[in-house]
């Protein structure tokens, strides 16, 4: 039930379900569960691997392809999703299933076989409806798509083209039409129509209605100024920097390369530049303009499926360069010629070492952040909780519930303020989990906890559990906490 106010859909949880039941206690075993939960993450992400080389192969020339593997294969935003529990990595695989899909059937137009296409089309309309079924915005995929499809199939059209010469024929429109009313008809699987017409058609309205208001107007009546947030700051500090490898130089290169890739791309490729600027802007576009309209919590990983086609056209640009580099010296060196041919192929290999290496910079900081260790909470809780008990744990509930799933304190289910101190009354002893984590505003409950008088236990840097026991002193409720048992930290 709680999907219809999520952007999740129901298929990574269904597969989370059925995989849970081999995962064993969530208490047993330290490593045993956190593997097993976080391996299909890591399975889609590798298959995604899988997938991008060909597409990459069929955009670009074998090495700048390998080169886009090796950058994706680094890049800490897709790394990151490659380990959590979380929907983001299946996004992925889908969205770059369905654009390789797609590309191939369009390649094929009315020159491929009636199996070849109807293949190409079927593998494109599974894509597609497996990933609305994945998540909410993995509608702007096949906007972005469906725009493309029209948009060649218009220009086609008017250029008169042969019909033995264009991508996209009338039964291509058709192919396409029928993919995508199977991905909007999977999307009504568990959410109520009635919503999704209420949003779109708002959302719709409010951006015809934008130039006359000078901006949008949100569906709770406040008005949305896009220079709020669609500004320089965001896109050069909250956005670009992670789909690269961080600010400054390494901006700088990154997007650099990925406009002399589009420029190259289109030099070649007019069609397929299209798909990829769409890709890159529109869709990722889309997103951040209904997020705003909704005046709701913008994240990177709504948009992760914009990584790959930036870092495919990043290393098309140095593959670009790199050949520039060696056509000129080829013609203006007219001694050592053997040097002037491996001067391109030097550059190009001399820009990969220096983008992975910003790469891998980021991520080594990322891999060296702690990490919360609620295992340990967990086993504390589970230790020294008993009947009578109650537990505040503000927006982590479900981290105890995990973690501690034979822990004796009844947890209070809630963020407000008003349900803990009633817990506090009512329970012989209260302890409260006190998060850095939070998504919810619960500054409130917390500050209530931490003034209370009580003992303040630190498992984690960034994690304490408060123990308050009513009607002791502060010297007897130290003296019972000095009996409590510590587990050692579950993490290195």
């Amino acid at each position: 039930p709680l999907l219809i106010v999520h952007a999740a859909r129901p298929l990574d949880y269904a597969i989370t379900h059925y995989w849970l039941l081999g995962a064993g206690a969530a208490d047993g075993p330290a490593g045993r569960v956190e593997f097993w939960l976080r391996f299909p993450a890591a399975l889609w992400s590798m298959l995604a691997m899988a997938v991008f080389w060909p597409l990459a192969r069929r955009w670009l020339s074998r090495p700048a392809a390998a080169a886009g593997l090796a950058l994706m294969a680094a890049a800490p935003l897709g790394v990151q999703y490659a380990q959590e529990l979380r929907p983001y990595a299946l996004y992925l695989l889908l969205a770059l299933l369905s654009f390789y899909a797609l590309d191939h059937a369009l390649a094929l137009g009315p020159r491929g076989s009636p199996g070849q296409r109807r293949r190409a089309w079927l593998g494109f309309g599974l894509a597609s409806a497996a990933g609305a079924l994945t998540h909410f915005f993995y509608l702007t995929v096949l906007a972005v798509q469906g725009l493309f499809v029209l948009g060649l199939w218009v220009f086609e059209l008017a250029r008169r083209s042969p019909a033995r010469r264009r991508h996209v024929s009338g039964r291509g429109l058709l192919a396409f039409g029928a993919c995508a009313a199977a991905a909007v008809a999977a999307l009504f699987v568990d959410y109520r129509p009635d919503w999704l017409g209420f949003w779109v058609g708002r959302f719709l309205g409010a951006l015809v209605g934008a130039p006359a208001a000078g901006g949008l107007v949100s569906d709770t009546g406040v008005a949305v100024s896009s220079s709020t947030l669609l500004n320089a700051n965001f896109f050069l500090r909250d956005l670009l920097p992670f789909f690269g490898a961080g600010e400054g130089p390494a901006l700088a290169a990154f997007v650099g390369l990925v406009l002399v890739g589009l420029a190259a791309l289109a030099r070649r490729d007019g069609r397929r530049a299209a798909l990829a600027a769409l890709w890159l802007v529109a869709g990722p576009g889309l997103v951040i303009i209904y997020l705003q309209y909704r005046q709701q919590f913008f994240a990177l990983r709504y948009i992760l499926y914009g990584v790959p086609i930036y870092l495919l056209l990043a290393a098309g640009g140095l593959a670009a360069i790199a050949g520039a580099v060696r056509r000129w010296r080829a013609g203006t060196v007219r001694w050592g010629s053997g040097w002037a041919l491996r001067a391109g192929p030097a550059l190009f290999g001399l820009g990969l070492a220096l983008l992975l290496g910003w790469q891998l910079g980021r991520l080594t900081g990322y891999f060296r952040a702690p990490k919360g260790d609620y295992r340990r909470v967990g086993q504390f809780l589970t230790l020294n909780t008993r009947p009578g008990d109650t537990l505040g744990a503000p927006d982590v509930q479900a981290f105890i519930r995990f973690y501690a799933p034979r822990q004796a304190a009844e947890i209070v289910d809630a963020n407000d303020l008003g349900p803990h101190q009633q817990a506090l009354a009512n329970g012989e002893r209260f302890w409260f989990v006190l998060s850095d984590y939070t998504l919810r505003p619960v500054e409130e409950t917390r500050e209530w906890a931490t003034d209370l008088r009580g003992v303040t236990i630190q498992l984690d840097p960034s994690i304490k559990v408060i123990f308050v026991h009513p009607g002791l002193t502060q010297e007897q409720m130290l003296a019972e906490a000095a009996t409590f048992v510590a587990p050692p930290p579950s993490l290195p």
